[in-house]
């Protein structure tokens, strides 16, 4: 180097853990001409390389590299800002807001006026994210999720009121048992708490079925979230971690309370529903299943039930089963292991 190759770095510098605005623009030169002038020569071989932080000059480089076809030309059909998906590949700490590529050589004043109108887009867009964030705090779902979405546009909603109507169709089975769980409880325990008119008819004794039913599906969301985890991540460190921690779960579970597992079967997602008796020793086990189009070789089919129409008995029945099984844990490491090994890509559903 010459002197003042890189700048004033008393004022143009990168101070770690803050956010910076960095300008690099490049003009590569044409090949030798080969002519008699030999300032035009120069201006014509050497090309230039500028950078601005913050919109202070930085460094400037004149080289004879700097050519056109060269390794400082930008091409559209190979260009990579990342080489590599994986954070250890990819060393510095380095975070990236965004990224701009333009096709003119900066100067001083333009790195000045960009600055300016990106700066009046990010008040604009800053009111437009808090606007954005106005909205989603009113709607359903903002206990759930930092970012809802409504709540009809969730398969959860489509199941409860379309089900009809979807059969056969790209929506069907379209999310993760897990996530559509959540979205459901949460809506029914809203319901129970801020909509009390829905249930003007219901007599007493409907009521209680109701409260019950809540209470059951609020004991049980943990088992939920514990599967979300459990399919986002399918190792054995987690697996264990589930089984030990749905263990506790049922033996917490007080007599003539209920409790709900989920699980998958050869991709088919399954509820299984564990009761404990009024003897406390004994439980009962329901498994149902969500698609008994795949499950007639473990359910009755009856043709002969009101109204004449093919009826499939989705739940199959186990009742009194002793504590000492109930708590096997040979048994529930089968079934939750077959759960890790059935995840799909969807693995978080449709959220």
């Amino acid at each position: 180097g010459h002197l003042g190759t890189f700048g004033d770095t008393g004022k143009a510098q990168i101070t770690p853990g803050k956010w910076h605005r960095v300008v690099i623009s490049i003009k590569c030169a044409n090949s030798s001409t080969g002519g008699d002038n030999e300032d035009t020569d120069e201006k014509n071989t050497k090309g230039e390389l500028r950078t601005w932080i913050d919109s202070k000059p930085c460094c400037v480089l004149r080289s004879d590299e700097i050519q056109k076809n060269g390794r400082f030309e930008l091409d559209p059909t190979n260009f990579y800002l990342f080489s590599s998906n994986d954070h250890s590949m990819m060393s510095g700490n380095v975070l990236l807001r965004l990224a701009k590529v333009e096709a003119n050589f900066a100067t001083d004043e333009s790195v000045l006026r960009d600055k300016a109108m990106d700066k009046i887009w990010s008040v604009w867009n800053d009111e437009f994210e808090r606007k954005v964030d106005v909205q989603r705090a009113g709607l359903s779902l903002a206990g759930l999720f930092s970012k809802p979405r409504p709540i009809w546009s969730t398969p959860t909603f489509t199941g409860a009121f379309g089900d009809a109507f979807i059969d056969g169709t790209t929506l069907e089975a379209g999310s993760c048992l897990a996530w559509s769980y959540k979205v459901l409880n949460h809506a029914l325990q809203r319901t129970i708490t801020h909509q009390r008119g829905f249930f003007a008819g219901f007599s007493q004794h409907d009521l209680g079925v109701v409260s019950d039913t809540l209470h059951t599906l609020s004991k049980s969301s943990q088992n939920f979230s514990q599967m979300a985890r459990l399919l986002k991540n399918p190792s054995a460190p987690q697996l264990l971690n589930f089984l030990r921690k749905m263990k506790k779960f049922i033996t917490k579970i007080n007599a003539g309370e209920s409790m709900l597992f989920p699980l998958i079967v050869e991709q088919d997602e399954v509820i299984l529903i564990l009761q404990r008796t009024h003897t406390e020793r004994y439980y009962n086990l329901v498994v149902v299943s969500t698609n008994p189009q795949t499950s007639l070789k473990y359910h009755a089919v009856d043709a002969s039930l009101s109204p004449r129409r093919i009826q499939y008995r989705t739940a199959l029945v186990l009742n009194k089963i002793d504590k000492k099984l109930a708590l096997c844990d040979v048994f529930w490491s089968a079934v939750f292991n077959l759960t890790a090994r059935a995840v799909t890509s969807n693995a978080e559903g449709d959220m």
